[in-house]
């Protein structure tokens, strides 16, 4: 067997043969993969610019490597026959191509990368090297008469759905912002894979025991008509970055936002890109989703302590940021932070379930926000409005979806719990106060100051037998036990 970068063949060809010059074919049935072959995968992993602390090395070979190694076999088998060894001991001496190139070529590539070899899929750095090979649906082509015995789940993922037979969840725009898938490799390895384990599922069947294999294909297995191509791709799988945000700019958005009539930005800067610019350069990637606990309107400040956020980082090259390369991060954006109208703190290293967890921690009714607002009535306010409105104890509420967000959500009418309110007066202006409220989160309050045409009973105005208008909000404290 030889193995090259460009081409590899599980047999060598008539030409390799006469080019091979004085190389003998001993020599060459000795080699499992050429030293300048397995060098150049480790120098692809070089040049990908990953420093992980473990490397491996995925193999994924095509469908007709898994028919050929069944012939190969039978024809082993068959040759020793006379030697009284059975066809089943013959079998288990036979070692999977995929495992031999894994050998060959995860130790060089660890050497070259200075980490350690290993890791479990779905974990960590991965150099996976994938087999094209152009005969390979001919040359299986007598197992499609074999139907695959599949699970529920399984036969539900080739559908197009999750497993446990619920449909895939659809992105929320209103939780997440995805700028980069998490590996853009993987439906193109992930078919590849299914392709070869297939065949070997098929391959169980007793019609292609090794002493019936020979009806549907040549034992020994000819010398193939082409080279197979190689495609080599490196990945780290995402790692996760958590913390807490402030956002001190009435102009700034949690998320970028394009206007879809104009195509024009919305706002001077958003928190993901104030956070990510510099997350994801200190990590070396190009690209994450963001996940936060709740969100706040683009002209409503988030204060006190902030808003818990994580980061999915996706496909980092420098992967093992230390404690202090995080506070390094965390102080490169509050530096920025006249620029960007944006600062973190506590930002730290977080895991996938955290990523998961946070805005999520109990139900989320169950959780409490509080608020700052900057409101004006149509009258003068009294000391007996201030009393009326802090007499208030979970004061119960009903609200229709706004008006302002009702083309993208249900018309729905939600039960929200004030829990308190307080007032503090403003000096030189006699109908402008600061309402301080504590509310269930979910509650929509500037629809409660000016009750959104009646879409909101009671309000702050019909409390006040007044009308009342909201002139600037913050959000001062998240009620969100979340840590990273």
């Amino acid at each position: 067997m030889r193995a090259s970068v460009g081409a590899t063949t599980a047999t060598t060809t008539e030409d390799e043969r006469s080019s091979a010059g004085k190389e003998t074919e001993k020599r060459r049935e000795m080699r499992v993969m050429e030293i300048d072959d397995v060098m150049t995968i480790a120098r692809r992993a070089i040049d990908r610019g990953h420093r992980p602390k473990e490397a491996r090395v995925e193999i994924i070979l095509p469908a007709a490597t898994a028919t050929r190694e069944r012939a190969y076999a039978a024809a082993l088998a068959k040759a020793r026959r006379n030697e009284g060894e059975s066809a089943r001991a013959v079998e288990r001496k036979v070692v999977g191509i995929d495992e031999v190139l894994r050998e060959a070529c995860e130790r060089e590539v660890a050497r070259a990368l200075g980490c350690a070899r290993g890791g479990a899929r779905g974990e960590g750095y991965a150099l996976t090297v994938k087999y094209k090979y152009g005969d390979d649906a001919k040359e299986t082509a007598f197992l499609d008469k074999v139907a695959l015995t599949m699970t529920k789940e399984e036969r539900n993922e080739r559908r197009g759905y999750g497993w446990g037979g619920g449909k895939k969840r659809k992105r929320d725009f209103g939780i997440g912002h995805l700028s980069s898938p998490e590996d853009p490799f993987e439906e193109e390895f992930a078919t590849a894979r299914r392709l070869y384990s297939d065949a070997t599922r098929k391959l169980e069947n007793e019609r292609f025991t090794l002493e019936e294999i020979g009806k549907y294909t040549s034992v020994p297995p000819q010398a193939p008509r082409m080279r197979v191509r190689c495609v080599i791709e490196a990945h780290h799988e995402p790692i996760h970055v958590g913390g807490w945000y402030m956002k001190l700019d009435r102009s700034v958005t949690q998320s970028p936002w394009i206007n879809r009539e104009t195509g024009k930005r919305v706002g001077r800067g958003s928190v993901v890109e104030a956070i990510e610019s510099v997350v994801l350069r200190r990590l070396g990637s190009s690209g994450a989703k963001f996940n936060s606990s709740g969100r706040e309107d683009m002209d409503v400040r988030m204060l006190g302590s902030g808003r818990p956020f994580a980061i999915q980082v996706h496909n980092p090259k420098l992967p093992n940021a230390s404690a202090s390369d995080f506070a390094d991060m965390e102080r490169e954006i509050n530096e920025k932070s006249e620029i960007t109208g944006v600062r973190v703190r506590g930002l730290c290293a977080s895991t996938k379930e955290k990523y998961h967890d946070v805005g999520k921690d109990g139900t989320e009714n169950e959780k409490e926000k509080s608020y700052t607002a900057l409101v004006r009535i149509s009258r003068p306010a009294t000391d007996a409005d201030f009393a009326h409105i802090a007499a208030q104890s979970r004061l119960v509420i009903h609200q229709s979806t706004p008006t302002r967000v009702a083309h993208r959500r249900a018309d729905l009418v939600r039960p929200r719990v004030i829990v308190s309110m307080s007032t503090d007066r403003v000096p030189g202006s006699p109908d402008t106060f600061l309402l301080h409220l504590r509310t269930q989160a979910g509650t929509y309050i500037k629809e409660f100051v000016h009750s959104d045409e009646g879409r909101t009973t009671p309000s702050l105005g019909e409390l006040l037998k007044c009308k009342a208008e909201i002139i600037q909000l913050d959000v001062t404290e998240v009620d969100d036990e979340w840590h990273p």
